[in-house]
């Protein structure tokens, strides 16, 4: 979670505001407005996942929740990138499709839920 977070508030900014390539949607024609709406939205989604990893439990409905908007947004903006080949840029490995679906992925990686199964599991397979 606090890999995430952290993503949000400072990897995510920095790459936009960058202009690195894959990370900003219709070049040359910028919506700056939109840009800075979401470092609100994201930031915030950061500094939120950053507190909950010290309890994840705590947290689970806000784990559960960016994992699955960052699986709708991601499909969203696969979807335009395929589409508009203006847009192929954020196909690339390093572009913002793959890091907003590897952000869901680490965030289920270390979901609450699986560590839970992985400790039943273990804890079967010793009993056994």
């Amino acid at each position: 979670m606090a890999v995430a977070g952290v993503g949000y508030c400072a990897v995510y900014p920095v790459l936009v505001l960058l202009g690195a390539g894959g990370w900003v949607w219709g070049e040359p024609h910028r919506l700056t407005s939109f840009e800075y709406m979401l470092y609100a939205i994201y930031g915030t989604l950061g500094v939120f996942l950053i507190r909950g990893a010290r309890n994840p439990i705590r947290y689970r409905t806000l784990i559960d929740y960016t994992i699955v908007s960052n699986l709708l947004h991601a499909t969203a903006m696969l979807y335009f990138a395929v589409t508009d080949h203006r847009e192929h840029e954020h196909l690339s490995v390093t572009g913002d499709v793959v890091g907003t679906y590897a952000a869901a992925l680490i965030l289920l990686a270390g979901h609450p839920a699986v560590g839970i199964a992985r400790f039943r599991r273990r804890r079967s397979s010793d009993a056994q």
